[in-house]
C-alpha cells in the first residue's frame, strides 16, 4: 500500500513539472510573438503625429498630438439628459 503511494505521488510530481514546464513554454512563445522595433503605418485619418513606443515588458504606449475640437450640440445635450439621471 505505501509503495503505491509512494508511486502515485512521484507520478504525480512528474505531472506537475511537465505541466509547469509546458506553461512556461506557451508562455515563451507567445511572449516572443510580441511586436518590436520600428514599426510604421500610415492612417489617412489622423489629424498629427502619432508615436506608439513598446516597453521591454510589451505594453504599448500611445502618445499624439490632437487638436481639440468643440463637442456638437447634441453630444452635449446628452450628456446633459444623462447627467439629470443620476443627480
Amino acid at each position: 500500500m505505501r509503495r503505491a503511494l509512494r508511486l502515485l505521488r512521484r507520478l504525480l510530481g512528474l505531472a506537475a513539472v511537465l505541466l509547469l514546464l509546458a506553461v512556461c513554454a506557451v508562455a515563451g512563445l507567445l511572449w516572443m510573438s510580441l511586436p518590436g522595433g520600428d514599426l510604421r503605418a500610415v492612417l489617412p485619418r489622423l489629424a498629427g503625429p502619432v508615436t506608439v513606443e513598446i516597453d521591454r515588458d510589451g505594453i504599448p504606449h500611445i502618445h499624439a498630438s490632437m487638436r481639440w475640437t468643440p463637442p456638437r450640440r447634441w453630444v452635449l445635450s446628452m450628456r446633459a439628459s444623462v447627467w439629470s439621471r443620476w443627480t
